[in-house]
């Protein structure tokens, strides 16, 4: 009996001791991907707005009627990208659009929490936007008010980075603007499948391995590092379905430099290739469709 006893108070003395070890709790981490890309998501989303039709409520004030695309920003001044596309589709030939437009936060930042406050609408004239060629598929345009002195903006929106080298195949990335009519934006990742040539001289085409939706044509492609490397242009359909596709880093900078040349050298941090020639126009594939 005094053996189990003994036994038993060994037993309960052991227990006791785990008892005062401290226990470990593993913390969950966010994958590698996403602690990279919040930084930069976060950048991005200082510089991208909805390009938008407006009309005149009943009440005066302005009416959205539809978020036809997406941009980004190129100066505090109100100067944006988005697709050639995008503005073409504002004609007034094609889509009653009485105002085109683009909003913006006025604090800089869009709301985290879903909702829709502190807007302010800035119209702009399609006729003063620079197009390039239709297979080049790019716009820059203005708004006619400077956001930077604008006295209800407190916080101008930030321009982005435009970087011409070419990543590698693989190298994660991702796009944000307004698709499916939503009027706040979106984030989607995504890693760089591959790049084409329409001309066998130069790139000037990105393959994303992730699909889209419409309305975010005009959407910045962007590294961790919240350089704008591509503009989003269109999504894989038939047999291409899953993919996206834009135009590389390389051709918005020759774009925007040939736009208006010298005023926006700040905004580029290298490039990659020299100067690309004249786009040689060609036909969208059928597996592509304009978003």
């Amino acid at each position: 009996m005094r053996d189990r006893v003994v036994l038993l108070t060994s037993v309960l003395s052991i227990l006791a001791g785990c008892g005062t070890q401290p226990v470990r709790v593993a913390t969950p981490t966010a994958p590698a991907f996403v602690q990279t890309f919040i930084p930069a998501i976060d950048t991005i989303k200082h510089s991208v707005a909805p390009v938008v039709c407006l009309s005149a409520g009943p009440d005066g004030n302005a009416k959205l009627d539809a978020v036809v695309g997406s941009a980004f920003f190129i100066s505090k001044e109100g100067a944006f990208v988005t697709a050639r596309h995008v503005i073409s589709e504002m004609d007034p030939a094609r889509r009653p659009c009485a105002n085109p437009a683009v909003y913006v936060p006025m604090n800089g930042k869009w709301p985290d929490d879903g909702r829709f406050i502190n807007i302010k609408w800035f119209t702009f004239r399609l006729f003063d936007c620079t197009l390039s060629s239709p297979a080049v598929d790019l716009a820059r345009c203005k708004t006619q008010d400077d956001l930077s002195r604008d006295k209800d903006v407190t916080v101008p929106p930030r321009p982005v980075v435009v970087d011409a080298a070419l990543p590698p195949e693989g190298t994660e990335v991702a796009f944000a603007g307004f698709p499916l009519q939503i009027i706040l934006p979106r984030t989607a990742r995504a890693n760089i499948a591959g790049f084409g040539s329409r001309d066998n001289q130069e790139t000037t085409d990105m393959v994303l391995d992730r699909a889209t939706w419409p309305g975010a044509s005009g959407s910045p492609v962007f590294m961790a590092n919240g350089h704008v490397i591509g503009v989003l242009l269109a999504r894989g359909t038939n047999d291409a379905a899953g993919l996206a596709f834009a135009r590389t880093g390389n051709q918005l900078a020759a774009f925007l430099g040939g736009a208006n040349p010298g005023s926006l050298s700040h905004i580029f941090v290298r490039s990659g290739e020299p100067r690309p020639k004249e786009a040689v126009q060609q036909p969208i594939p059928q597996s592509a469709l304009i978003l």
